[in-house]
């Protein structure tokens, strides 16, 4: 009987020792797994880290570049429009030197009044010629005016050269408190050459708040759609820049009268490098760079068309922004 029970506590011993070793080497297998899957998935993880990082900055270079294809496209008309102020301000300072020359005339004779000894006929005589001879009240006013042209002239070169260098910054993190209406401004402004000739601009501005974002890149979203709808307008027609604001976002929109979107090409206006402009006009970057700039915003943007009619892109950007910003 003792022998038997024995036999099988052995037995049992044995088997434990069986399981056991089997225990082991499943738990050894499931932690040598577990440590390859976790290396894989490090390795994963990296790749995706890179993957983003290049991402990141390509998408910093396409803004750039679409800066760069903004500017290049709009360098002859910007040329024009310092020209046009620095023009007349070269002809009103000829015109200002002109008259310089005649008050000193009339003042050196003054002069040749006041310190005569004796005031005779020969000294008032030539006083009168110089009088006579120079208009000046004409000079005078006309003198007020060109200083007021030369003030305005200069103004707006310097508006031009302030807007072109806040478009030009590429700082994407450089973000600040932005009134949506002084963006639209300034892209206006910008755009100015490739509107003024054959575009009436209307604006409708109701009050917004300011939002957290990155003036320049918001510029420039509105830059590349009113250069678009200014393209659009073959002949004369309407830019309507229009802004208002809901309870969650602020809703802006730019409409113009030109010849519209063809419908089977109008889901496709935001892919990066689709373009149904001529070879050489716009780099298809544009609007593509626009839609990840309002997404990085955590907005949407949007077009409506109807061909021979017009086009109406719209813009929402929440009202609060600086939640996605700490959040990122």
């Amino acid at each position: 009987m003792n022998e038997t029970i024995k036999a099988d506590v052995n037995s049992n011993v044995s088997l434990l020792k069986r399981a056991y070793s089997r225990e082991k080497r499943a738990r050894k297998e499931t932690e040598e797994i577990l440590e390859e899957k976790t290396l894989e998935l490090f390795a994963a993880n990296y790749e995706l880290k890179a993957a983003n990082e290049t991402l990141l900055k390509q998408q910093s270079t396409l803004v750039k570049n679409e800066k760069l294809a903004a500017l290049g496209e709009l360098s002859a008309g910007i040329a024009h429009e310092i020209n046009n102020p620095l023009a007349f301000i070269i002809s009103n300072i000829n015109s200002l030197e002109d008259y310089c020359n005649q008050f000193s005339e009339i003042t050196h004779a003054a002069q040749k009044v006041s310190v005569s000894e004796k005031y005779d006929n020969e000294v008032a005589d030539n006083l009168h010629k110089v009088l006579d001879k120079q208009d000046l009240n004409y000079m005078i006013n006309d003198s007020k005016l060109i200083f007021e042209e030369v003030k305005e002239g200069l103004d707006r070169v310097k508006d031009i050269v302030a807007n072109l260098k806040s478009f030009s910054r590429t700082q994407s993190s450089d973000r600040e408190d932005t009134d949506v209406k002084d963006c639209l401004l300034s892209a206006l402004k910008i755009a100015n050459n490739k509107v003024k000739y054959h575009c009436k601009v209307v604006k409708d501005f109701d009050p917004t708040p300011s939002i957290y974002c990155n003036k320049n890149e918001l510029t420039q979203v509105f830059l590349n759609i009113i250069i678009n709808a200014a393209q659009a307008i073959p002949k004369q027609g309407t830019i309507t820049l229009t802004t208002r604001c809901s309870d969650d976002y602020i809703i802006i929109d730019i409409s113009d009268t030109g010849i519209g979107i063809p419908e089977e090409i109008l889901d496709s206006i935001f892919n990066p490098f689709f373009t149904a402009k001529p070879l050489g006009v716009g780099t298809g970057l544009g609007l593509s760079v626009s839609y990840g700039i309002i997404k990085d915003l955590s907005g949407t943007i949007s077009a409506e068309s109807t061909p021979g009619a017009g086009t109406t892109f719209t813009i929402l950007i929440p009202n609060d922004t600086r939640m996605d910003d700490i959040n990122v």
